[in-house]
């Protein structure tokens, strides 16, 4: 099982809802800047589009929105974390990890 990070404006990304990230807002960020690179399906909202993100490290990164934050997965090392920065500076969010802590 791999380690998640997620783009949140909330403190925690469990309280994702309490200052959400609109599908809409990220979708249209997302579908100008990354490429799209398949789809997750969730019971509760569907097919959401995934995107993917070359870290310039060799990672290349999935994102996704599911319940009002983006979950990022493939990290691998902190040159990929630091990569991936401008996305949540330009949603007005930040990345947070699994186990709650910023980068």
């Amino acid at each position: 099982m791999g380690y998640d990070l997620h783009i949140t404006r909330a403190d925690h990304w469990a309280d994702a809802d309490r200052v959400p990230i609109p599908r809409g807002e990220w979708e249209s960020f997302a579908r100008e800047r990354l490429a799209e690179c398949g789809e997750v399906t969730y019971g509760e909202t569907g097919a959401e589009p995934v995107f993917g993100f070359d870290c310039g490290t060799g990672d290349v990164v999935s994102l996704h929105w599911w319940r009002d934050r983006i979950t990022v997965t493939g990290i691998t090392d902190a040159r990929s974390i630091a990569a991936l920065r401008w996305i949540g500076e330009a949603l007005a969010a930040r990345l947070i990890g699994d186990d709650g802590e910023a980068y």
